[in-house]
């Protein structure tokens, strides 16, 4: 009976640790946030969104500041709310992109950061004026495509 109790010890133990590494891996990779960091809220509106997602990471130089809380439709074109951290202070001519991880890897936010010393307003209320869509590869295959063909046409 000692060498049953072992075993079953052993295979619990080797149970409890699987179950946490799965907990571990879904949070980690689903980029949900457990503790609610503080930051604030930034809005930028970009003519097209598309792939980008709620909860995304939002990155300055490569180093993650933030996240996409919200996107919404304004106007015929889509409005991002950023939560920026805390501790971050972005210049008030400030630059967001929406960049591809790798050839078709997940879409993110890119900020550059400008060369203003006033900063965006940490209210709530902050707005980054300048933005630029992602690349979509099928309009700019289409756009090879098509613009070859105009071109034998002449």
């Amino acid at each position: 009976m000692d060498r049953e109790r072992k075993i079953n010890l052993s295979v619990g133990f080797l149970m409890i640790i699987g179950i946490l590494c799965i907990t571990y891996l879904s949070i980690s990779f689903g980029n949900v946030d457990l503790f609610q960091r503080k930051g604030y809220a930034v809005k930028a509106v970009f003519s097209n969104v598309t792939g980008l997602k709620v909860n995304t990471s939002v990155e300055m130089l490569g180093i993650r500041i933030g996240r996409v809380k919200v996107i919404d439709l304004k106007d015929y074109k889509a409005a991002v709310t950023m939560l920026i951290d805390r501790n971050v202070e972005l210049p008030e001519d400030s630059i967001a992109s929406i960049r591809t991880r790798g050839l078709l890897g997940e879409q993110y936010v890119s900020i550059s950061p400008g060369g203003l010393e006033t900063a965006i307003s940490r209210d709530g209320t902050g707005e980054i004026h300048e933005t630029q869509p992602p690349l979509i590869m099928e309009e700019m295959i289409g756009k090879m495509m098509f613009g070859s063909a105009e071109k034998k046409e002449k």
